[in-house]
């Protein structure tokens, strides 16, 4: 990548993490929210012994922005957890052990979260934090390295995810992500307009990344412009779209102002594609006639799969014990939790018959090598004292009013050195 294009990146990783919660601190039409929780669970890959855990606990925690502004982007995540826990623990635990899981709740509140994750180590004497869902995460980052203990799989979009060895990603980066939606725009044509929220200075400094990378690719940014929530008419956001060119487009905003402006370019004439990253697809899109066609690069497995047992295990658990209709409320975004507890799983599985520890867990981790989990996670590989990137995604598309999955559970990749290299120029 050009030294100019790094240093364009270099200005605007530190809050492009922050661009892939946009979605989040808006309604995303997934209503509701989890209770605000520090409840105990359970769960970890049981074995479908019909057998109960009887062994001694394997206490771990999760630290998710479950209230709050940022609410909207984990809903039923926190269902997701307990079905995956009381399964896991219903059917023989991890190698006979139980899962003890405490759910703590920060509500996008980094002093909240920080003191969370003290007393899950400190209190708690976790072994791990599994699943991150905090969009506070780089304020307690330092604190679970200090103590050594590994924060396995989550939201990999957070930067912890892309420059914290001790951080596991079970999902696709950020930099990954913006190369996927590019990628994907360029199989409709190598023109991708980009519209993006007012709402946040985040969404604005996403341009010039989108630009830097698009040249990567052989493709032209040839419009680009601020909407807003408040904004009543799109007509000539739309007609711009038009005049431009763009065979796709792209809008860094939140899954109800996407559904919002597709609908109003659709009536504006306006052929270009949606593609879009998939923290900004929600169930609310199925009713969208804009969003026909959409591609979205998903971080986890396309959560409508039932092709292979890992996928048909993920459905039957949550139908069995999650609330009713879990999937049909929140679709996208539980395979998140689901694919970072099978992974602390098959971590455990890995480091030994043993004591369960922080350094078995890591040990653990390290013995993966291109790790799929049966098909749910992109190929996962993990080097002691690096940090882990993944770079590989998912595709999500909607057709006919209802959610497909165009490559199954083929992944695609991000090239290595182009991600790399954004991580490397981000300011230190």
């Amino acid at each position: 990548m050009q030294s100019r294009s790094r240093t364009k990146l270099g200005v605007t990783l530190a809050v492009i993490g922050a661009l892939s919660l946009v979605a989040a601190c808006s309604s995303s039409g997934n209503s509701g929210s989890s209770p605000n929780t520090t409840g105990s669970s359970s769960t970890s890959g049981g074995t479908s012994s019909g057998t109960a855990a009887a062994g001694t606990p394997i206490v771990v925690g999760t630290v998710g922005s479950f209230t709050g502004p940022l609410a909207s982007g984990f809903g039923g995540m926190e269902d997701t957890l307990k079905a995956w826990v009381a399964w896991t623990n219903d059917n023989g635990g991890i190698n006979g052990h139980p899962v003890d899981l405490t759910i703590k709740d920060d509500g996008g509140n980094p002093t909240t979260a920080t003191a969370a994750v003290k007393d899950l180590i400190q209190n708690k004497h976790v072994v791990a934090i599994v699943s991150d869902l905090s969009g506070a995460d780089s304020a307690w980052a330092p604190i679970a390295e200090k103590a050594g203990v590994p924060v396995v799989g989550g939201n990999a979009i957070d930067l912890p995810f892309m420059t914290n060895p001790d951080f596991f990603a079970s999902g696709t980066n950020t930099f990954a992500g913006v190369y996927a939606v590019e990628s994907l725009g360029k199989t409709f044509g190598t023109k991708q307009a980009v519209l993006y929220c007012t709402e946040t200075p985040a969404c604005a400094a996403s341009i010039p990344v989108y630009k830097a990378f698009a040249s990567t690719l052989g493709m032209t940014i040839p419009y680009t412009q601020s909407i807003s929530a408040s904004q009543a008419d799109y007509t000539a956001v739309c007609q711009a779209i038009k005049q431009s060119g763009a065979q796709s487009y792209v809008m860094v905003d939140s899954p109800a102002i996407v559904g919002r402006v597709s609908d109003a370019c659709l009536q504006q004439g306006v052929t270009a594609k949606v593609v879009e990253a998939s923290a900004a697809v929600g169930v609310n899109l199925l009713s969208n006639k804009g969003t026909e066609g959409l591609l979205s690069a998903a971080v986890g497995f396309p959560f409508i799969d039932n092709s292979v047992p890992a996928t048909q295990q993920f459905h039957t658990v949550l139908a069995k014990y999650g609330p009713a209709d879990l999937e049909k409320k929140f679709g996208p975004g539980l395979n998140i939790p689901w694919v970072a507890m099978e992974l602390f799983a098959a971590a455990v599985k890995a480091g030994g018959s043993g004591p369960v520890t922080a350094d078995s867990i890591k040990n653990g981790l390290y013995t993966m090598k291109g790790e799929t989990l049966g098909g749910i996670a992109p190929p996962l590989t993990f080097v002691k004292g690096q940090p882990n990137l993944q770079n590989c995604y998912f595709v999500l598309g909607i057709s006919n009013g209802a959610f497909t999955a165009p490559n199954g559970l083929k992944t695609s990749c991000a090239p290595d050195a182009l991600v790399e290299g954004a991580v490397k120029a981000l300011p230190k």
